[in-house]
This record gives structure tokens, C-alpha cells and sequence, in this order.
């Protein structure tokens, strides 16, 4: 899609595009005209509305139940939590990853790792170290009331 000066189309300029055509149900067309009278602008603002909700953003995260009374960190790709270097991001889902630790790593560890990174975050990126400064606490809580712990997970060594 290419920006228009009369404003109609939202994205930015000189990014790829190319054709497609679809097919949808007539229920679909009509709730993507509420968006927009221009399916295209429709279409990508719904994908914006829908990557919005589904990829943590920088350095937040989300607490995911995967059992009863458990539950795993959820954080984006582009999370500061990568720079630690014994941390690994594990991808789920495209930007949803769970964060590994090696094994033996305490959880003070971890909540110290997080601190100093916070603490080491540039001055112009306030939010991401407000985020980070939350997460900390966050962990700290959960770990102080014995509410988090480190589980092992099996990994397969493969050849790719």
C-alpha cells in the first residue's frame, strides 16, 4: 500500500508490498468496512489491532497459565532480557518466547541480571527501563513469597 497525500492510506512510504486477491465471507467484509471504507487500510489496521494484542511489546511481558496453579513469563523478541548473556530466549510463537536459564542458575540471579540491565539502559530509553524495573520487582516478589521456581525442560540436539 503507498501513502497518499488525501490521507486515505496510514502506512508508511517505501515499504514492500505486492498484490494478492482474497476471498472472504461477506460477515468478514462487512466488520473490516467498519474499520475502514478502503479494504486495504481495513485489513492492515485489523493485522495491527491483532499483532497489538498478541506480541508483547519491548520489554513487557505476560504471565501465561499452562497448568493448574502454573504458569510461564511470556516476553516479546525484542525484550532487553537477551542482552544477559547466559539468558535464551525460547520462541513459542512468532514474537512470544519463554525465558530459559541454565540449569543451577538461581532465580536472585536472574532478578539481579535483570536490575543491572535496567540500570544500564540508555536515558533515552525511559520506558524500556520502566518496563525492565517492573519485571524486576515482579520477579523479586514472586521469589521473596516463594511463588517462582526453575523447572528443567528437555532439549534434543539436532543437526540444523
Amino acid at each position: 500500500m503507498k501513502s497518499q497525500k488525501n490521507g486515505s492510506r496510514t502506512s508508511e512510504p517505501q515499504k514492500m508490498e505486492r498484490v494478492i486477491t482474497l476471498t472472504l465471507p461477506e460477515k468478514t467484509l462487512q466488520l473490516l468496512e467498519t474499520l475502514d471504507h478502503d479494504m486495504t487500510v481495513a485489513i492492515v489496521k485489523m493485522v495491527d489491532i491483532a499483532a497489538d494484542r498478541t506480541f508483547p511489546k519491548g520489554n513487557s511481558f505476560e504471565v501465561v497459565k499452562v497448568a493448574p496453579r502454573k504458569s510461564v513469563f511470556i516476553v516479546g523478541s525484542d525484550t532487553q532480557l537477551a542482552k544477559i548473556p547466559w539468558v535464551k530466549l525460547v520462541e513459542v510463537a512468532p514474537g512470544r518466547n519463554l525465558i530459559t536459564i541454565p540449569s543451577g542458575t538461581s532465580l536472585e540471579s536472574l532478578e539481579l541480571a535483570i536490575l543491572e540491565l535496567a540500570e544500564n539502559v540508555s536515558t533515552d530509553a525511559s520506558m524500556e527501563r520502566k518496563l525492565l524495573n517492573e519485571f524486576c520487582k515482579y520477579v523479586g516478589r514472586l521469589r521473596r513469597y516463594n511463588k517462582m521456581s526453575s523447572v528443567e525442560i528437555v532439549m534434543v540436539d539436532t543437526d540444523e
